[in-house]
């Protein structure tokens, strides 16, 4: 495999995969490691905003979605403004949609948990909170990353507020 410092001097763009290949570069590596993981992550949240927002193609049958479960035709997620946030059955309907989109559609991210941002009891509830739970799954970068996401179903409209790397 070629040197970062030959493909630089052939006058040869470095890939974001060549970044990681001389560890032997210390702190300058480290470095570049965190400026392209923080850019890579603000690029999936960006990714995961317009998937989450964009509104599947109306199929006719449950078979039809199980034929084209992959394809462009099922891209984003259905139609949410009719889920109900007080429903516990809506809620968790809207969980396995959100995991199943992410699955499906953006493969830079691996082992998807959703779990519920609880509210407090007190407040009115007009939306749906949930955490995405990931693994970035860029070889040979695997990081545990958390999404912050609201759900407005009024405005059939999804928010991801901000992303936080696990330790």
């Amino acid at each position: 495999m070629a040197s970062v410092n030959n493909l630089t001097s052939m006058n040869m763009p470095t890939s974001i995969f060549t970044k990681f290949a001389e560890p032997d570069q210390g702190q300058a590596l480290d470095y570049q490691k965190a400026v392209y993981l923080e850019d890579l992550l603000a690029e999936i949240q960006h990714d995961l905003v317009a998937l989450l927002n964009h509104k599947r193609t109306p199929l006719g049958s449950k078979r039809d979605y199980a034929l084209f479960s992959d394809s462009l035709l099922c891209y984003g997620l259905p139609d949410l403004s009719y889920f109900n946030p007080y429903s516990e059955n809506d809620r968790r309907t809207v969980r396995r949609l959100l995991h199943e989109t992410i699955t499906n559609f953006e493969k830079r991210l691996s082992n998807v948990v959703i779990s519920e941002i609880e509210v407090p009891d007190d407040k009115i509830v007009t939306t749906m909170s949930f955490r995405i739970h990931a693994t970035v799954n860029i070889v040979p970068l695997l990081a545990p990353v958390t999404f912050d996401s609201v759900i407005y179903p009024v405005k059939d409209q999804v928010i991801i507020n901000k992303y936080h790397l696990e330790h």
